[in-house]
């Protein structure tokens, strides 16, 4: 789950450093008689930069917590599942190595075989939870930051910002509270929610 706001946060960052780099370097389709001043200041009025908390998101946004609460349950149910398959394989290596002496090669070989059999259960079984948890994941991470681009696009249509970023701690070294718009966005979050599941 971090890796991906990790890689979320990278990509907002270099496209604040790009953003910055053309906003602060000179235009040269500006005429001779419009003066630096001018120029910046119009600039400035429509380079505001709003920012959300995505751990307050995942903290506080219903749908997270329940997508969450999911997964730890998933990621339960495949450690029974595996542990009955590892518990059925130790008994059968028990048995078999309790009984080798007084078994003939074909029993032996016919233990073998059942053994290995086991061994790919449990790696079909393993790889078939890791996959179903994975889909489960990246469905409702789509899901979610839909809706957070979603609301974005309305919340934002008297276009008062340019960017609105996510917020992860040492991404940004200052911030100005007054930019935040956290609440208004989980707000919006869990009323689209509750809505949709009625």
């Amino acid at each position: 789950m971090n890796k991906w706001l990790l890689g979320l946060n990278v990509v907002l960052l270099l496209a604040v450093v790009f953003l910055l780099y053309n906003h602060f370097k000179k235009p040269s389709s500006r005429s001779s008689s419009e003066s630096p001043r001018s120029a910046v200041s119009e600039t400035d009025t429509h380079f505001r930069i709003a920012y959300f908390e995505m751990d307050s998101v995942e903290e506080y946004f219903t749908l997270f917590k329940e997508v969450q609460k999911e997964l730890t349950k998933k990621q339960e149910a495949k450690n029974k599942a595996l542990r009955s398959l590892y518990a059925k394989h130790q008994q059968k290596l028990e048995t078999l190595q309790k009984n080798s002496r007084n078994m003939t090669e074909e029993e032996l070989n016919a233990s073998s075989r059942q053994l290995a059999e086991i061994e790919n259960e449990i790696k079909y079984a393993e790889k078939k939870w890791d996959q179903e948890i994975n889909d489960y994941f990246m469905t409702h991470q789509q899901k979610i930051l839909s809706m957070i681009r979603d609301f974005f696009e309305e919340y934002n249509k008297d276009k008062k910002y340019a960017y609105i970023l996510a917020n992860e701690p040492g991404l940004f070294y200052y911030k100005d509270s007054a930019c935040n718009v956290t609440a208004d966005l989980i707000r919006a979050l869990n009323e689209t929610y509750r809505t949709a599941k009625k």
